[in-house]
Formats: structure tokens, sequence, C-alpha cells
């Protein structure tokens, strides 16, 4: 009777291929149990006649998908129209291993309206030519003006910054007539007497400094008289003597800061009184005449009469107003004050409250492009 033989494996044959084409599979190798095989009744080989192991193939494709939409930012403005957004992410999920990419936009954008009016700040508009020189010689000034029109403020903007005029020197292109003026008398004379009362006199002459370029002469007389004593009594002798003007006073200060004013000046019959029946002095104890080089006195502005109301915006429930009006009657000069308040106006208006029934009009909308 022959011996019972157990069998034995034999090696292991090659791994198969992996089972994908991406990503993780398995693969696989057999061997058999022939190395011997069991005969006379001996023992199967133990143990498994195949083995597995896990491979790996490169990542599978897959393709990307977008996230939901945001929330619609804040609009981008605080008053009239502007644009709010909102965006998406290519992650849920992103594309892997050469997946394709998300098709469509990952912004979006709609028009957004505020319901309120934008403040306009004022602006100024340009200056207008300079005045004439306000003297006709020597040197002087001349203006010129602005207004806050361009645009007016308006819904609570700003009113225009700095002065709406403007002041600088000019010169005429001609010397001014220089008036004559007196110099300082020279002493008196002796006495033209030898006994009794007689007279004295004193000169003067006009050039401190003399008249120039037109200007006038010097006013008054060149030579002045009074009385005198010569000290010794005349036997027989009787004198009389007619009155004489002192020389005029300094001229007094202008009564006017701008604009036209006047200032005077003075003299007394004093030089000498009239005595023992002389006549009296002829003509004025006082003279006047225009300052000369005054400025222009400030003029503030005033307002024009309100325009009449613009129509209504709206032909169906509430709408707005308006109306303007200029700081132009007079517009402000020579430094004077801008016009205070609102140049301009509104208010509400509603010209078809039946309308309330007709249903709202549709706004417009933005298509998202996806």
């Amino acid at each position: 009777m022959c011996e019972p033989v157990n069998g034995s494996w034999s090696a292991w044959g090659p791994w198969t291929g992996c089972d994908v084409t991406c990503g993780a599979g398995s693969q696989t190798r057999t061997r058999l149990c022939d190395n011997p095989a069991p005969s006379n009744g001996g023992l199967f080989c133990s143990g498994a006649a195949q083995d597995f192991q896990s491979c790996t193939r490169a990542l599978c494709p897959v393709d990307g998908n977008w996230s939901p939409w945001s929330f619609w930012s804040s609009c981008d403005v605080t008053c009239a129209s502007g644009v709010q957004f909102r965006n998406r992410s290519c992650d849920n999920p992103p594309p892997i291993g050469g997946g394709a990419n998300c098709s469509g936009v990952s912004d979006d954008f709609q028009v957004c309206n505020t319901s309120q009016l934008c403040p306009v700040h004022g602006n100024w508009s340009q200056w207008s030519p300079w005045s004439a020189c306000n003297v006709t010689c020597g040197l002087g000034s001349q203006s010129r003006n602005r207004s806050c029109d361009s645009p007016p403020p308006q819904h609570g903007g700003a009113n225009c910054g700095g002065s709406p005029a403007e002041v600088q020197s000019c010169d005429s292109g001609q010397p001014c007539a220089v008036h004559g003026n007196w110099s300082q008398w020279s002493p008196w004379s002796a006495c033209n007497a030898t006994c009794g009362l007689g007279s004295q006199s004193r000169y003067r002459s006009c050039d401190s400094p003399p008249p120039q370029h037109g200007g006038a002469n010097c006013s008054g007389s060149s030579e002045e008289l009074q009385g005198c004593d010569s000290g010794q009594p005349c036997a027989g002798k009787f004198f009389f003597f007619n009155g004489n003007w002192s020389a005029w006073s300094l001229w007094s200060a202008c009564n006017a800061s701008c604009g036209v004013g006047y200032q005077t000046r003075n003299r007394t019959c004093d030089n000498p009184e009239p005595l023992n029946g002389g006549a009296n002095c002829t003509g004025t104890a006082q003279d006047v005449q225009e300052c000369d080089f005054l400025p222009p006195c400030a003029v503030d502005g005033g307002w024009s009469p309100w325009t009449p109301w613009s129509n209504c915006s709206e032909t169906c429930g509430n709408g707005v107003r308006n109306r303007t009006r200029s700081c132009d009657n007079p517009p402000p000069q020579h430094g004077g004050a801008n016009c205070t308040g609102d140049a301009n106006q509104s208010e509400t208006c509603g010209i078809d409250l039946s309308c309330y029934a007709c249903p709202p009009a549709q706004s417009p909308t933005v298509w998202a492009r996806d």
C-alpha cells in the first residue's frame, strides 16, 4: 500500500492588472496546490490559493460645481442709484483630476435705488471781468464778482466757500492833480506908523507844493495885514481898519469812509477885526469840498424773487417740485455779505391721488448670467 502524499503550494503567480482605470482598486495573484498535489489520501495545502493587494491609479476626474450664491451686498451708494453684488465659488466640489471647471460667472450684480436724493454742493461760477478802476487818476481799486450757481447747492449740499467778491488795487495811468499849498508865513513887517495905530504885513507863497497836473491854485490871500500900535500917541489923528480874513484852517476829516463824502475848512474875520467903523470881511467863513479817493461801499447781496414752482416729478401719487432764487438782487459787491438762507426749495406734491388703485410699476431688474 502507497504512503499518503500531502499537497504543497506552487510559487505565487504574477499580480493581475489593477481592476480600475482611475482612483483606488485591487489586484490579485494565485498559486496551485500541485507542488506536489496531494495523493494517496494526503492533506490539501493549507492557506489561501489567492492573494489580494490594493492599487492606485491616477485620480479620477471630478467636474466642479458652484456653491450657493452669497447674500446681496449693501448698495454701494447712500443716495440715488447704485449697484449691489453677490458671488459664488466653484468649490462644491472643486474640479479634480482634470474635471471640467464650473460654467457661468462667479459674480453677479443688480441695480439698487436708495430713494434718497444726493446732496449737490454749490460751486462758484467764473469770475466776472474786473470792473473799471474807480479813480480817474493815481491809484484806486477795482472789483470782480462770482455767483454760487454752477451748480447752486441742492438737497442739503454745502454752500460755496470763500467770498463772492474780490478787490484789487489798480493804476489809472494818469497822474492826479496836485493842489497848491501855502508856505509858512513870513515874519511880520515893522509897524508902518510912527505914532498911534498903523498896520503891518506878512507874506506867504503857493509853493508847498506848487499846483501841478491841473491842480487848483492856493485859495486865500498871499498877504495878511494886522493893526499895530506904534507906541507913540499922535496929536489930532484918528485911524480905522477894515476886517480881513484869517488863513483857512486845515480840512476836516471826511464825513464818510466809503462812497461819497465831504470835508470842510473855516476862517475868521480877525486879521484884523474891523476897527473904528472899518468894513467887515466879504465872502464865506466856511468852505466845502468832496473827499478824494474813497473806496466803494460794501453792498450786501439780496435774493431775487422765487421762480415759479416746477412741474410735479410724478403724475401718479406723491412727487416733488422745486423752485429757485439767485443772490443777484443785488449781488454782493466790494466785500458785502452773501445772501443768507437757501437758494432752493422743494415740497411734496400729488397730482392724481386716484392712481393709487393702479398696480405699481415694475422696476427693471438685471438678469444674472449663468
